[in-house]
């Protein structure tokens, strides 16, 4: 989901005519987990040095951990390209529906899980009234 914002975010502010700088404030202000507010705020720092997104991430310990190797190359690429904002966004687009997807399939496994609690929920409730039923029916 993160990545999915990054991309949103990021691609949507650069288009409408924001610096780099800019928007990874922006996307820094916006996210979800400090880990990753830290990362955004190292990038806004590195680039502001003149360093290259490439330069950036290489620098930065375990940056696979929050963009993954393959959309780190898309990202330095693009900067080189001068086609940034268009990725981003398509990165956005690719992680959202990864996230659906795995949702969905969450949803999926948990739906049988579900259904066995509640079976043995109301298999004790039954045993609870039954029971004693069942004993004063024995004298």
């Amino acid at each position: 989901m993160e990545l999915a914002r990054f991309g949103y975010i990021g691609g949507a502010l650069l288009q409408a005519g924001f610096q780099v700088g800019e928007t990874l404030i922006a996307i820094r202000d916006g996210a979800d987990y400090r880990t990753y507010a830290k990362f955004y705020d190292y990038l806004d720092k590195s680039i502001d040095k003149g360093d290259s997104f490439e330069n950036a991430l290489s620098k930065y310990p375990n940056s696979e951990f929050y963009i993954p190797n393959p959309i780190q190359q898309l990202i330095i690429s693009s900067e080189r390209s001068g086609r940034l904002s268009e990725t981003l966004i398509k990165i956005g687009i690719i992680f959202e529906e990864k996230t659906e997807a795995m949702s969905r399939d969450l949803a999926t496994v948990i739906e049988p899980v579900i259904l066995i609690i509640v079976g043995l929920i109301v298999g004790f409730v039954v045993s609870g009234i039954i029971g004693p039923i069942y004993g004063l029916s024995q004298f």
